[in-house]
């Protein structure tokens, strides 16, 4: 059984304007309107950890805001400091990766045009497709949640089910960061019909519980 938290950041992102594209905004600690969902997550993810099933945090890397904005690349990096909900992103007993911005793996060969070295280095940085397997490894089941739902998240959902056929693959709606309602139902009905399963907080936990 494995856990994957696709870019969390996203927990610490307000969205405004029509389907959230017209401003977001970063916040330090914690969000009252959004104290229940946060719970929820520390309470999926604590319960991975105790019945040790895999927890896999993908988060993000952007080497470019680290040179053009340092200060604002810091802020990015400790917007979870001093939110309890999101003490387990410290935890030891989590495996943390890099993902590219599409939630997507590198793949293992480089593309045409870049050196084989370059791409090494990137791999370095970034989850590729061989370590993705590694992580992976013979489980049966895998729950994602994160965000965005519409966008980097289901991308990943999709090409994980292509990528490991052998593997069910389910995520938790409620735990998962949206622009807009619309568009989340969208998404939802997207995976849905891609044969990804939605599950209420419970039926997670239920699936945690009888994995270990």
């Amino acid at each position: 059984m494995l856990l994957q938290v696709m870019l969390p950041h996203h927990y610490k992102m307000v969205y405004g304007g029509v389907n959230g594209h017209s401003r977001q905004a970063l916040v330090m600690g914690p969000i009252p309107a959004n104290g229940e969902r946060d719970k929820s997550v520390s309470q999926l993810v604590e319960r991975g950890l105790i019945y040790e099933a895999g927890v896999l945090v993908l988060k993000e890397y952007r080497p470019e805001v680290e040179r053009i904005n340092p200060l604002a690349a810091f802020i990015r990096s400790q917007a979870f400091q001093g939110d309890p909900a999101f003490s387990f992103m410290s935890d030891r007993r989590i495996t943390s990766v890099c993902i590219t911005d599409d939630g997507l793996p590198l793949d293992d060969a480089p593309p045409e045009g870049v050196s084989k070295q370059r791409w090494n280095f990137y791999k370095s940085k970034y989850l590729c497709r061989a370590k993705q397997r590694v992580l992976v490894g013979d489980d049966d089941r895998t729950i994602f949640i994160g965000g965005l739902l519409e966008d980097a998240l289901s991308k990943a959902m999709l090409d994980f089910k292509v990528n490991f056929p052998n593997t069910k693959v389910a995520y938790v709606p409620d735990l998962c960061v949206s622009r807009g309602e619309s568009i989340k139902i969208k998404a939802v009905d997207t995976l849905s019909h891609y044969g990804v399963e939605a599950l209420t907080l419970e039926e997670a936990l239920i699936y945690i519980e009888t994995s270990a």
